[in-house]
């Protein structure tokens, strides 16, 4: 066995070597390595069980309950690792590198693996990732635009010519907005967004230019970090300017999803903002499928809000791109050779 660093571990992960988290599973959610498989030595009742042992009784009583618990499940342990490993190498961690994870670490150490302990575990791991955060230095290019003018699909349009990109949007598991949930499976909070971009930009050459859309602070529930936010907000910003009917046709391909309820409770929760008659019109337009027209109202607002938020930009660094007509293809084309001549 042999304990390795939190900076060690994105080497080790670019060799596909096995992370298994044994912490529990409620601990595992809130936020884990990108990855990483939670087999957990204790569930989250039999967890609280020997925490509270172990105030009551002692460390000594507490570690004969954790064997009473743990023994059964030796062999299922080995068994679901081999449902997921077939290597001959892991690296195992629990919180802060204790007996937990060197417990996991002797168990499949016997089954003839080499295994690799996080020293002081995913604590440490979140320490160095919250640290690389607060340092990094990103060439960011910014892609702009008022709702509806397709950012995301542009964004990934770029990747496909060869462009580095990080869809902030897709690991926060929400489009930003009122109705940026809508569509979506279970969007992440701040601690898990923070492990997946900086799992992205470890992967990324920060030498180059990236590509982000422009993004306020929160998206959704999941903050941007302070250094990143700042970064975004004083990079370059390629502006997309797109007709409104266009928009319009997208946002409704993109949200009216056979979701009339998901759509006026995404209203319902702008309503102070839109004002009482406009949300209540919007409402009734859901409710006749005439989802262009409630979609009109929405952007009223939002534009509103994108434009304000534009004012705060440095003129010299916003670049405008208008078009009349939505192809991905061609705006990603028209939007690279411009930046090419900058």
């Amino acid at each position: 066995m042999q304990y390795i660093e939190s900076s060690q571990l994105f080497e080790l992960k670019k060799r596909n070597i096995p992370i298994i988290d044994v912490r529990s599973p409620s601990e595992y959610v809130k936020g884990h390595i990108p990855h990483a498989i939670n087999i957990s030595l204790f569930n989250d009742e039999e967890r609280a069980h020997i925490g509270i042992t172990y105030k009551n009784k002692g460390k000594e009583e507490a570690i004969m309950e954790g064997l009473k618990i743990v023994g059964p499940k030796l062999t299922q342990f080995v068994e679901d690792l081999k449902e997921f490993n077939n290597s001959d190498e892991i690296i195992v961690h629990c919180w802060r590198g204790g007996m937990r994870s060197s417990s996991m670490a002797w168990l499949y150490n016997l089954t003839g693996l080499k295994v690799y302990i996080l020293k002081d575990g995913y604590k440490a791991y979140r320490n160095y990732v919250i640290k690389c955060l607060q340092e990094v230095n990103i060439k960011l290019c910014v892609l702009g635009g008022r709702t509806g003018s397709g950012k995301t699909q542009i964004l990934h349009e770029l990747a496909i010519f060869g462009e580095q990109i990080i869809d902030l949007e897709k690991l926060a598991d929400h489009k930003g907005s009122a109705f940026g949930w809508i569509g979506r499976t279970m969007q992440v909070g701040t601690e898990q967004f923070e492990n997946l971009l900086w799992e992205e930009l470890s992967n990324l050459d920060l030498s180059k230019d990236i590509w982000v859309e422009n993004e306020s602070r929160g998206i959704g529930i999941a903050q941007i970090p302070e250094q990143i936010c700042l970064q975004i907000r004083n990079s370059s910003l390629f502006n997309l300017e797109l007709e409104l009917e266009e928009r319009l046709d997208i946002l409704v391909a993109t949200y009216a999803l056979d979701n009339s309820n998901d759509l006026i409770l995404s209203f319902e929760k702008i309503r102070k903002k839109l004002g009482h008659l406009k949300t209540d019109q919007a409402i009734e337009f859901v409710k006749l499928n005439n989802f262009k027209e409630a979609a009109r109202i929405a952007l009223e607002y939002y534009d509103k809000t994108y434009d304000f938020g534009m004012l705060k930009r440095e003129k010299n660094k916003v670049h405008i791109l208008k078009f009349e007509k939505f192809n991905k293809t061609i705006m990603a084309s028209k939007l690279l050779e411009y930046k090419n001549k900058l």
